[in-house]
């Protein structure tokens, strides 16, 4: 969670949970749920599903996220929090149960079986530096008071309640967001700060996750992960179990800064890369017009590499060397969508279908990409049942692609559009190749720009700017025959030996194609997906 997000009311309780009780359970109840061995690597290609509950995750995993080829995604935090339909409501706990408006404990393992079975690896938003901020009754019926959550935590567990002499101790919100000492010691807005160097409190916070690994969880997003501290974070991460398929669980920690604050975080996981977000707001947003985007796809520049901007001198948010394997990239979340925004979001449209292209086969980083619902009050949630309970997830409209307009309530269903499908075939399909150089095309007449480039032979793919090309003879690289395209044949391009489910693209005995492509819009070729 942002920092900048922290203006929240809440409430909060402590679960009755006993943690030596728990683990036991989840003996039973994790029979035959073992989640994929999978390792994270720069071929992985994860999505956040943020509030999506678990019915319909559980669905969806089966018939979409499964056979789309996703490795894994992100869920919005399970734990018991303070009540209210606004969707930060989960960043702010009352206990550890398993028990939200996204469902119960019982829905969240079955969905976590469901998705293993899938082959979609479960990573959790944890939410462990802090507890709610007020008094009342959590969504499972938990009393509890700030700074007192019976049977879980009580004041000396805080860092407010600490001796005065003590020198963890503090009893504000944090004022300086460049003071090291605030920002892992003192309230994030407010928020009751656990002290996590109590081992005490760090064995309940163990407990919880352990609890998740035993469900067939694959690991965990640490929400402000910065404010916990990589000192008290490793040792938490030290004392956690492997996963049901004996595997070291994924670590991802939201630190929201430049290399300087990453780079530790990044040595037991992976960090965000933020200004990957920037980036693609950059050289994508429609609202930029052809000045801004001709920083990525102008001819007249026709030196300039987009990677010298991205991950040079010029971009100080990235890890680089081996940053890339250390750096989840992503087009937003929810915390970009929900504020501001600061980052393209679905109301940009075939924008941000672009980017969210662009951001899935690079070669650098382990893209996220994100799937929410249609909002117009940046507070609310997905609709509720009577019962208090989230519905499930209703994707609008053809589904297959962005639309122009979305109903509040609705969800996107990113993971559905047929060029995000077919972006991550192309990205199998390719593997572990190496990118080479941008090639850029400037049409003079028109004022149309394409960037394309290959990874490995048998391979191209351009990205168009947003000006229309209409049968443009380009240099593709490829050797002569007829491809079907994967970003509007999706996850598989050929129908049969004559025939595509897309677009069909002549090449030439010269490797050069006639294109037609309509603006912001992404064409991607592989000898995998060539007739005949």
């Amino acid at each position: 969670m942002k920092k900048f997000m922290r203006l929240l009311v809440s409430v909060s309780a402590a679960s009755a949970l006993i943690f030596s009780a728990v683990t036991a359970t989840n003996v039973a109840s994790a029979a035959g749920v073992v989640a994929p061995n999978k390792p994270l690597t720069n071929q992985s290609v994860g999505i956040q599903m943020f509030m999506w509950n678990w019915r319909a995750l559980k669905n969806e995993c089966s018939h979409a996220l499964g056979p789309a080829g996703v490795d894994w995604i992100l869920v919005s935090p399970p734990q018991e929090s303070v009540r209210g339909s606004n969707w930060w409501v989960h960043y702010q706990p009352v206990s550890y149960k398993i028990d939200s408006n996204l469902g119960t404990r019982a829905e969240f393992a079955d969905m976590v079986k469901s998705c293993n079975t899938a082959g979609v690896g479960v990573v959790v938003d944890a939410v462990i530096n802090h507890m709610a901020n007020s008094s009342g009754v959590g969504f499972a019926g938990t009393s509890f008071q700030k700074y007192n959550y019976p049977g879980l935590y009580s004041a000396e567990d805080f860092h407010s309640g600490l001796s005065r002499t003590d020198p963890r101790y503090c009893n504000m919100s944090i004022s300086n967001y460049n003071d090291p000492y605030q920002n892992v010691n003192c309230e994030l807005g407010g928020l009751p700060d656990l002290a996590t160097e109590k081992p005490s409190v760090r064995a309940k916070i163990v407990g919880y996750l352990n609890d998740l690994l035993g469900l067939g969880v694959s690991g965990f997003r640490i929400d402000a992960a910065k404010h916990f501290g990589i000192e008290d974070l490793t040792a938490v991460q030290n004392a956690i179990n492997k996963t049901t398929a004996g595997m070291t669980p994924i670590w991802l920690s939201e630190t929201v800064g430049g290399k300087n604050e990453n780079a530790p975080f990044a040595v037991g996981g992976q960090v965000f890369g933020w200004s990957w977000v920037d980036a693609m707001q950059s050289y994508f947003a429609p609202n930029f017009g052809s000045a801004g985007r001709g920083q990525f796809v102008d001819a007249r520049k026709a030196a300039f590499d987009y990677k010298s901007s991205i991950f040079g001198s010029a971009n100080p948010g990235l890890l680089t060397g081996n940053g890339s394997a250390q750096t989840v990239t992503m087009v937003s979340n929810h915390d970009t969508e929900h504020h501001g925004p600061s980052s393209l979001t679905y109301n940009d449209d075939v924008s941000f279908q672009e980017a969210t292209v662009f951001t899935i086969v690079d070669s650098f980083g382990l893209p996220m990409i994100y799937s929410g619902y249609a909002f117009s009050d940046e507070n609310a949630g997905p609709p509720t049942r009577a019962s208090g309970y989230i519905k499930d997830a209703s994707c609008l409209g053809p589904m297959s692609r962005p639309l122009n307009r979305y109903v509040d309530g609705k969800f996107v269903c990113v993971e559905r559009w047929t060029a995000v499908k077919g972006a991550i075939a192309w990205k199998d399909a390719v593997g572990t190749n190496p990118q080479t150089a941008t090639k850029v095309l400037n049409v003079k007449k028109t004022g149309a720009s394409l960037l394309s480039y290959k990874r490995g032979e048998g391979s191209f793919i351009g990205f168009n700017d947003q000006v229309a090309l209409k049968k443009q003879s380009v240099s593709t690289g490829l050797p002569s025959g007829v491809y079907c395209d994967y970003i509007t044949g999706g996850t598989h391009p050929v129908k049969s030996a004559s025939r595509c489910v897309g677009t069909k693209v002549s090449v030439n005995s010269q490797g050069k194609a006639s294109l037609t492509l309509p603006a912001n819009s992404v064409v991607a070729l592989s000898s995998n997906a060539k007739l005949g």
